[in-house]
């Protein structure tokens, strides 16, 4: 595994990306982050406010032989199918812009985040593995899926390295409850704030819900990730452990001291039965594994939130940052 002088990470204003830029400054790497918005600073962190459509932009920021990770997105699963074409351009088109600057920069490689909750679609067999079928519900996870090919295009084309991580449903500390991006994050701020919580469905909706300090461990060892001629350069990021929405609202409700209540409405046609993430690859070529189960992981945003008093964090495996 070789250490990159550098990091660029595209989209770094958002959730991830500031989970991610901390953690690789802590680390001791030269970081910076270039979106659209300029969002709250983090710590050694230089940030460039750009788009992925002006090349001048991205050609000032990447340098030959830096890595980049590939956060930038601008929907999410629910509300993606109400306009594909926007999709497309704005994410498909966009990350095509951004590759070819890669290309022309000679960057070391690219991280690319995917989506391990919709390229799939309706798994036939669970937990699921990187070579199963990739049928998408939603024009997010087609999107996803076209960027995923265009990256093993520019490979053959132009030789530029990638790695690309499709990664279960993540939560954590810094997450926008408002973008409904993960039940974890939205349930329980609703249960802090003594609102309804609505459930789509009857309940049994099951997914793989991944904190996000274990996501962005992955990360971070895709950065230094050496594939080689033959190794793989696809990799689900989940525990393997799949929780129900009504199971979800136990837990909540059990780390909160109180039991909760919710709403139930019809189910939506872009959601997937269950998503549960075999991450066997992962573990086996980069030595990942999820420390923080998903009590905990409640427990540490709650605390973030100023909800739970803070204590001694009960660890699961190996520490976690």
């Amino acid at each position: 595994m070789t250490t990159p002088a550098n990091v660029v990470i595209v989209g770094g204003a958002g959730f991830i990306g500031r989970h991610v830029a901390a953690r690789l400054a802590a680390d001791g790497l030269s970081v910076r982050v270039f979106d659209q918005v300029r969002s709250t600073p983090v710590p050694g962190v230089d940030a460039v406010v750009g788009d992925l459509g002006d090349a001048a932009a991205l050609g000032a920021v990447l340098a030959p032989g830096a890595a980049v990770v590939h956060l930038a997105w601008t929907t999410i699963p629910a509300t993606s199918n109400h306009d594909p074409s926007a999709d497309l351009t704005e994410n498909v088109l966009a990350s095509i812009r951004l590759f070819e600057a890669c290309t022309a920069a000679r960057v070391g490689r690219v991280v690319y985040l995917s989506s391990g909750g919709t390229v799939y679609g309706n798994a036939r067999r669970l937990p699921i593995r990187e070579e199963d079928p990739t049928e998408p519900l939603c024009a997010y996870g087609v999107s996803k899926l076209a960027v995923e090919k265009y990256l093993g295009l520019f490979q053959r084309l132009h030789g530029l390295e990638y790695v690309i991580l499709r990664p279960g449903n993540a939560y954590g500390p810094g997450q926008d409850p408002n973008r409904g991006q993960s039940a974890v994050t939205v349930f329980a701020h609703r249960a802090a704030r003594n609102e309804p919580i609505t459930i789509w469905g009857d309940g049994s909706t099951t997914r793989d819900f991944l904190f996000v300090a274990d996501l962005v461990d992955a990360i971070v060892r895709a950065v230094t990730y050496e594939p080689g001629a033959d190794g793989p350069r696809v990799f689900n990021v989940g525990t393997g452990r799949g929780t129900s929405l009504k199971d979800l609202l136990e837990v909540i409700g059990h780390v909160m001291g109180r039991a909760l209540e919710a709403r139930y409405t019809p189910g939506r046609i872009a959601d997937v039965a269950a998503n549960v993430l075999d991450s066997r690859r992962l573990r086996e070529w980069m030595g990942w594994e999820p420390c923080v189960d998903l009590s905990e992981g409640v427990r540490r945003m709650l605390r973030a939130w100023g909800i739970l008093e803070p204590h001694r964090t009960s660890l699961r495996g190996r520490p976690c940052a």
